[in-house]
């Protein structure tokens, strides 16, 4: 009787990681379609009369990078580009570990939450 018990104890615990793993794949999947949707935002910046324009300074790409060489749009987390330079006004509150350096602040375009370890630059 206590040979069935232990293999029913390991079926168990196999039943509760098979779940567990198909939990994580749900997320990632889900992370993708964040993903697909954040690649798509870029697109949509670059398209109609806005064509990869800063929502802060409006300057388009070019524009952007006439300034300095070092200047570029940058992806927001959330997807949306801005401009370096608006980016740094953007980024206000120092995250308070004090060790990171990292900067936070919103998204012009639609109000999430920013910051800078999570910006990307984009060169076209």
């Amino acid at each position: 009787m206590m040979i069935i018990d232990k293999f029913l104890a390991r079926v168990n615990n196999c039943e509760a990681t098979i779940s567990k793993l198909r939990s994580a794949q749900a997320k990632h999947q889900l992370e993708i379609q964040n993903l697909d949707l954040r690649i798509k935002n870029i697109g949509a910046d670059f398209q109609g009369t806005s064509h990869g324009k800063c929502p802060v300074c409006m300057d388009n790409y070019e524009e952007v990078r006439s300034r300095n060489a070092d200047n570029c749009m940058m992806s927001a987390v959330c997807g949306h580009l801005v401009c370096d330079r608006c980016l740094n006004r953007l980024l206000v509150t120092k995250c308070s570990c004090g060790s990171c350096g990292n900067s936070f602040g919103t998204c012009p375009t639609c109000r999430n939450e920013i910051d800078r370890l999570h910006s990307h630059p984009i060169y076209l």
